[in-house]
């Protein structure tokens, strides 16, 4: 049960995002001007650079690259994300691959928290 309200605390909430990714292919996406992003297409690519506060990925089969990121939801299912700084990663979806090289600041790792099925979320050097 823990999980799951940890889980729903990471997962943003697409009403709330800044900007939303409904049904575009590819996008680069400035997170010191809009640090709330909500993607919730399918098949694309998308470059997120500078710090986001949280960042949803709702679509499937969707490329995210994230420079930093306070808080990572993702819900879909297929989606590969590349982070280079998390805080904290809560994955809900399926088959997911998520990879991050550190924690926010540097510092240790993100608090992770998964509970679909089929997800992957490991550090790389």
């Amino acid at each position: 049960m823990k999980r799951i309200a940890l889980l729903i605390a990471l997962v943003p909430s697409v009403a709330l995002a800044d900007k939303s990714y409904n049904s575009e292919q590819s996008a680069t996406h400035d997170c010191n001007k809009d640090p709330v992003v909500s993607i919730n297409a399918s098949g694309g690519t998308f470059t997120l650079t500078g710090t986001c506060d949280k960042v949803g990925i709702n679509g499937s089969s969707n490329t995210v690259t994230i420079e930093s990121v306070k808080k990572l939801g993702v819900n879909g299912a297929s989606n590969k994300a590349d982070v280079g700084a998390a805080e904290k990663i809560g994955v809900s979806g399926s088959s997911n691959t998520i990879t991050y090289k550190t924690g926010l600041g540097g510092k240790g790792k993100p608090k992770v928290g998964s509970v679909g099925v089929g997800n992957k979320v490991t550090q790389v050097k």
